[in-house]
């Protein structure tokens, strides 16, 4: 590959390619990742559709936040039943709300503890304003909305969250 043809106009990904130069050299030559600059937006668009869909569902009561989070953090059904220490099919259960619901407190807190959320967040969205678009994974962390501040910490209980809102002062 000649060096001219090895470039590619991405500064968020940057890669080092060893190309032939115009002297019939060989050397290093700074470029982008041809697969960030060419489908990182379209991974990120359909991402927030999918994020958008299951929310809806998990609003309608048609999926649990077990399978929110599992897909939010790119987990298959098996790799969540393995770091949970229960079955498949227990797992895919448990995405089902009429399920979820009578799933054991240690199983779910086993949930909260692979996903790193608080268990609370197992049963609740909390919606935050950012870039004007309202988001619902909410972990740990501060955020500013309309000049109120909202933190969520967990605590020793692990089935007990703090959240709080309070007006931030200009």
């Amino acid at each position: 590959m000649k060096e001219k043809d090895a470039y590619i106009e991405n500064k968020d990904h940057p890669v080092i390619l060893y190309t032939e130069k115009d002297d019939d050299t060989y050397g290093p030559v700074f470029s982008g990742a041809v697969s960030s600059k060419d489908y990182i937006d379209d991974f990120r668009t359909k991402f927030k559709h999918l994020e958008e869909s299951i929310l809806t569902k998990v609003r309608s009561g048609d999926t649990s936040m077990i399978y929110y989070y599992m897909m939010l953090q790119e987990l298959t059904p098996s790799e969540l039943a393995h770091r949970i220490g229960i079955s498949k099919s227990k797992v895919e259960k448990h995405f089902q709300t009429k399920y979820f619901i009578r799933a054991r407190l240690e199983t779910v807190r086993k949930y909260a503890e692979v996903f790193n959320v608080p268990v609370a967040n197992l049963f609740q969205l909390i919606l935050t304003k950012e870039d004007n678009r309202w988001k619902a994974h909410y972990v740990e962390n501060e955020v500013i909305v309309d000049n109120h501040c909202i933190s969520q910490h967990k605590t020793d209980n692990p089935l007990i969250v703090v959240t709080t809102i309070e007006e931030k002062e200009s």
